[in-house]
């Protein structure tokens, strides 16, 4: 669904007036928060089962495709929106993070804090931003979604569809991120950007 709602949410965000985007953020939170702690409806799991009132992984649950769809939504507004935070801000964000990852209930805010932190390294500029700069960790990052789509198939085949394996489990978990590492920079490097030329040629 998000990505069907792709092209609508692109031009809502980063084309239409900035008041419609800052609006869009706002509805996007107050779902977010309606999903969260509103009826069960949205989340078809009690509120104190969950691990953090985000924690919805029900196929059939409303709030599983509205949450994603309304953090998808703030993130193409946090990067239209970028210049309105300066680097100054990364490390009291950082701080604030660390500091709401101890509350359990704290996933709306936690959201609203990432939004302002992704704002704020954007500008490339400070420690924080210098230290995830390095070559290696830029190239995880430029893997990032591929290792997301590849990891859970590597790991359920690895260790719940293949038979016991030997050695110490820890060996296993190394060679597994190996594996999906590779993996995704064959996705990556061979499907993804290949595509991404092509449907921007075809879109020209």
């Amino acid at each position: 669904m998000a990505y069907l709602l792709f092209p609508p949410f692109v031009w809502a965000a980063l084309r239409a007036p900035k008041r419609v985007a800052m609006a869009g953020a706002v509805i996007s939170l107050s779902m977010l928060a309606l999903i969260a702690f509103g009826p069960i409806f949205w989340a078809q799991t009690e509120l104190l089962r969950r691990t953090g009132p985000l924690d919805i992984a029900s196929s059939y649950a409303p709030g599983t495709m509205l949450r994603c769809l309304a953090s998808f939504f703030i993130g193409l507004v946090a990067y239209r929106l970028r210049d309105f935070v300066s680097a100054k801000w990364v490390t009291p964000t950082v701080i604030t993070i660390l500091a709401l990852l101890l509350w359990r209930f704290s996933d709306i805010a936690l959201i609203a804090a990432f939004m302002v932190l992704i704002m704020a390294l954007s500008h490339d500029q400070g420690p924080i931003a210098r230290a995830i700069n390095v070559n290696w960790v830029h190239g995880l990052g430029l893997l990032s979604y591929a290792i997301y789509l590849i990891h859970d198939a590597v790991l359920y085949l690895m260790f719940k569809a293949a038979p016991p394996l030997p050695g110490p489990k820890e060996l296993w978990l190394i060679i597994s991120m190996a594996v999906i590492i590779g993996l995704s920079a064959l996705a990556h490097y061979g499907f993804e950007v290949p595509s991404r030329r092509y449907i921007r040629r075809f879109i020209k």
